[in-house]
């Protein structure tokens, strides 16, 4: 006799979930990838449970002042703006402050506005050389060490421990003053490591830096989220979180999956490299040292021209590149992509350009 059993729709979310959680635990016991991040919706309330940090752009160069901060609250920090508005001591992620007199007193250097993020997920899974934060984070397994084993696959644990010297006493616990430098360990920590910290848990730094103070590190752009600014060192704050930031805060994934690995009808490698996720619905690719636009909507590149140099695309549609050493801009027409002078005046088609420059 056949017996047939209902599945209801929340059977199959359970499933899945339950599906997805045991996918993440063989890869972290694995120590292959321990990049898998399941978000889903969030809502403000979820966002505001992360730790806070701050970070200072640098001052817009167009005659709006907020033109960056308005870019982050929507689109959120991306590889593309920390490349030409952040360091990269310890690779490609977001680099912040986790105290506000920090981003004060150490502002030599950057803009005039302060930005209030928060870290999806807190601190969990990042190497932490503050003694109080470690110990609110791991709690016993707070030293140094201890997160090293923890945060690690034992190959890269043991070549760590007895490549970099002295990590049993370089941690501290003064917010205040920036005498003591982790940030000496912890780059150098990194260094040992090179491209096989993709293959560890380590999803940040916290650190103390000689210029910056106390120093916030994130690998995954996607989870600092830009909620507030403020115009005068922290006094006052304005909530400037876009519902576009939100819901992409929830459902933004990394594009390096879907475009890193793409190949051509002959099998080779479409791009040497790929940004990390879409801006304004256009994602930068990389090849032999040129740049392209990668439209996500129609899933191709916007032409079949390459730039020497190319900027994201900003909300009215427009993205400033260099076409043999010409500076140029690009509007977005409907369905066409034009080339415009200064004035936003239509020059020719994108497609005509290597035409019009010969």
């Amino acid at each position: 006799m056949n017996h047939i059993i209902k599945i209801t729709e929340n059977d199959i979310n359970e499933m899945t979930k339950r599906a997805v959680s045991l996918l993440t635990e063989s890869l972290n016991e694995d120590g292959e990838d321990f990049g898998v991040n399941v978000k889903g919706e969030l809502t403000i309330d979820d966002i505001k449970q992360g730790e806070v940090v701050y970070h200072r752009p640098k001052d817009s160069r167009d005659s709006n002042p907020l033109s960056v901060i308005n870019s982050l609250m929507k689109n959120g920090f991306s590889r593309e703006y920390t490349g030409s508005n952040g360091g990269n001591m310890y690779g490609p992620g977001v680099y912040n402050v986790y105290s506000l007199r920090s981003s004060n007193d150490r502002a030599t250097g950057y803009g005039r506005f302060i930005v209030q993020s928060y870290v999806l997920g807190g601190f969990k899974d990042f190497l932490i050389f503050n003694i109080d934060m470690a110990k609110k984070v791991y709690g016993d397994e707070w030293p140094i060490i201890t997160q090293i084993k923890k945060l690690m696959p034992s190959r890269l644990a043991y070549k760590v421990l007895n490549t970099v010297a002295g990590l049993n006493h370089c941690m501290n616990n003064n917010r205040t003053s920036y005498d003591i430098k982790t940030s000496i360990p912890a780059k150098r920590i990194v260094d040992v490591l090179g491209n096989d910290i993709a293959k560890t848990k380590i999803r940040g730094i916290i650190y103390s830096g000689g210029h910056d103070g106390n120093c916030c590190f994130v690998r995954n752009f996607l989870d600092v989220i830009p909620y507030s600014y403020s115009k005068d060192n922290g006094k006052t704050w304005t909530v400037g979180i876009t519902d576009e930031l939100i819901w992409k805060a929830g459902h933004d994934t990394d594009v390096d999956a879907m475009l890193k690995n793409r190949v051509n009808d002959e099998g080779k490698k479409m791009f040497s490299d790929v940004a990390q996720k879409s801006i304004n619905g256009f994602v930068r690719v990389y090849k032999n040292d040129k740049s392209n636009y990668f439209d996500v909507a129609t899933n191709k590149l916007i032409s079949d021209i390459w730039f020497d140099f190319t900027t994201d695309f900003s909300d009215d549609g427009t993205a400033e590149v260099v076409y043999n050493g010409n500076k140029l801009t690009i509007q977005k027409d409907e369905n066409n992509f034009l080339i415009v002078d200064e004035d936003g005046i239509p020059i020719c088609y994108l497609e005509d350009l290597p035409k019009m420059m010969s």
